[in-house]
C-alpha cells in the first residue's frame, strides 16, 4: 500500500481501511445517494457559493483570482 495512503487513512480513519471495506463502501453507493450529493453541492440550498478542496501541501494562493480567471461567482 503506498504509504500516502496509509498516512492518509490514519489521519482521517484512525486505523488502517481493508481494501474489502473501501469495496464495499464502494458497492454501497448508489444513483440516488451520488444525486443527494450532488444536489447538496451544487444545488439551490448550496448557497450558490463555489467549493474548494484541497489535499496535501498544496496553496491555493489567490483564489479568487483563480475564480474570476475561470469566470465562477464568489
Amino acid at each position: 500500500m503506498d504509504s500516502f495512503v496509509l498516512k492518509y487513512q490514519l489521519l482521517v480513519h484512525n486505523r488502517k481501511i481493508p481494501v474489502s471495506e473501501m469495496c464495499d463502501k464502494i458497492d454501497e453507493v448508489t444513483p440516488e445517494s451520488l444525486q443527494r450529493v450532488a444536489t447538496r453541492i451544487f444545488g439551490p440550498q448550496s448557497g450558490g457559493k463555489p467549493t474548494i478542496v484541497v489535499m496535501g501541501r498544496e496553496d491555493v494562493g489567490d483564489w479568487p483570482s483563480t475564480f474570476r480567471k475561470y469566470d465562477i461567482a464568489i
